[in-house]
């Protein structure tokens, strides 16, 4: 009975250092996240943003991409996303905006929640496709179909 409680135990504080670590991480994203936005925008200006948006990656580089976090605002004229490893950026248009819905996958990965699935045409007049899981992706849905409207 004692060894069942030391391995518990053992467990438990493995567990409590994975959440805080987890913990850690996250807020360490959330800042980097945060001062790039800051390099370039006033967040007033921004209509949307998310610090912890997770990217899945652009179609037009293949199946094989990691996954990534970064920051992703929605200005009146543009989505910028700040992909933080590796540090890349993407602009898009709205006007180069083909369309906007969600889905459950992209590129052949999920984690069975609404992504924010995003077809336009790049800077070679192609088109493409990107995907992020954010916390309220409908919301960014309307606000760029709004801004196509007025385009």
């Amino acid at each position: 009975m004692l060894l069942f409680f030391k391995i518990f135990s053992l467990i438990f504080l493995i567990w409590i250092l994975i959440f805080f670590l987890f913990r850690f991480l996250r807020e360490r994203i959330k800042k980097k996240s945060l001062e790039k936005l800051k390099r370039y925008y006033n967040l007033e200006d921004l209509l949307l943003y998310s610090l912890e948006a997770n990217f899945f990656g652009q179609k037009s580089y293949g199946f094989r991409q990691i996954r990534g976090n970064g920051a992703l605002a929605l200005l009146h004229d543009k989505i910028h996303f700040f992909l933080l490893l590796p540090d890349r950026e993407i602009i898009i248009p709205i006007s180069k905006i083909i369309s906007v819905n969600l889905k459950k996958s992209f590129l052949g990965k999920t984690v069975f929640k609404p992504l924010l699935h995003v077809e336009f045409l790049n800077e070679n007049g192609d088109r493409d496709e990107v995907a992020w899981l954010l916390k309220n992706p409908d919301l960014w849905r309307v606000e760029i179909d709004n801004l196509r409207k007025n385009v």
